[in-house]
């Protein structure tokens, strides 16, 4: 049976007014305190990389507002005190949510969008508000409020909606690691393969430089995809097993050879060194010869 659809909810930053208005309002707030809004908007980044993991307590604005301070200090590199938890949390208040709550009484909605809204509500439709954040003020300004049945602010709840571009993110930086750690495995594959390549068969060097021009190869394409340079570079792993072995016992024989000689070298020491024991027999002075003088 398909299930009725009767609620309509809507974003409110960029959707029912211009980006371009929101862009530059966000701007606006980063004065007099740059440093305050940079450390702002990367914690909230943080904030919505850590949930699921760190926990928000308690789980509403109150704990919202503790967890964000926390990440700017982390940000500015601060000791988390509780001092500089309540300093930066009304820094914070003061300049970025005051700011935004004075200019968006002046925000305007898109064109069509309370006669959209009107049509839904004839329609049967509840109309659902969703924000990161807080509406003081903005939904009056869009002509928007008598329209709305439900608002829902996520800073309410202690976390962020789920940020629309965190899986490109994320996959964006594991290629990029990817790559950084191929190309330390090339690296050190290669300079092994050229102090040690002498240890191994003929046979065994063919299939590492196989390996590793497939991973060049696979690197030099801009579209490969973190997945695949992984495959490539763990067949250069594979490939060099034996390589690997092989650095493995020079190291070794080098270690023992090093220890013996360091031995060697002790017990040589320890031989020439002289015996005190025969210089001085007893507690007393040394025996002499002497002569009574009359």
């Amino acid at each position: 049976m398909e299930s009725e659809v009767n609620v309509v909810a809507f974003d409110v930053d960029g959707t029912l007014y211009g980006k371009g208005a929101y862009v530059w309002r966000m701007m606006a707030s980063g004065f007099p305190d740059l440093a305050l809004a940079f450390a702002y908007n990367r914690a909230r980044i943080l904030y919505r990389q850590e949930q699921g993991t760190v926990s928000v307590s308690p789980e509403n604005r109150e704990g919202y507002r503790r967890r964000l301070a926390l990440l700017m200090l982390r940000v500015l590199h601060i000791q988390p005190t509780e001092e500089h938890i309540r300093r930066i949390d009304a820094r914070t208040q003061r300049q970025l949510y005051g700011t935004w709550e004075r200019l968006y009484r002046h925000v305007r909605g898109r064109s069509g969008m309370s006669e959209a809204m009107g049509s839904l509500k004839e329609k049967g439709y509840r109309i659902a508000i969703l924000s990161d954040f807080p509406l003081v003020g903005k939904l009056e300004a869009l002509d928007a409020a008598s329209f709305v049945d439900v608002v829902l602010c996520s800073e309410d709840t202690g976390y962020l909606k789920p940020d629309c571009h965190a899986e490109e993110d994320k996959s964006a930086r594991s290629k990029i690691d990817a790559r950084n750690e191929a190309e330390s495995i090339q690296y050190s594959t290669e300079k092994s393969l050229k102090d040690y390549g002498d240890k191994v068969s003929a046979d065994e060097k063919v299939k590492i430089q196989s390996a590793l021009t497939d991973l060049k190869n696979t690197l030099a394409k801009q579209d490969a995809s973190a997945e695949e340079i992984k495959s490539k570079s763990q067949a250069v792993q594979e490939a060099a097993y034996k390589l690997s072995e092989e650095i493995y016992k020079a190291a070794s024989a080098s270690a023992q050879a090093s220890g013996a000689q360091q031995q060697a070298q002790q017990q040589q020491a320890q031989q020439q060194k002289p015996d005190d024991s025969k210089k001085h027999k007893g507690n007393g002075p040394d025996d002499a010869d002497y002569e009574v003088v009359n």
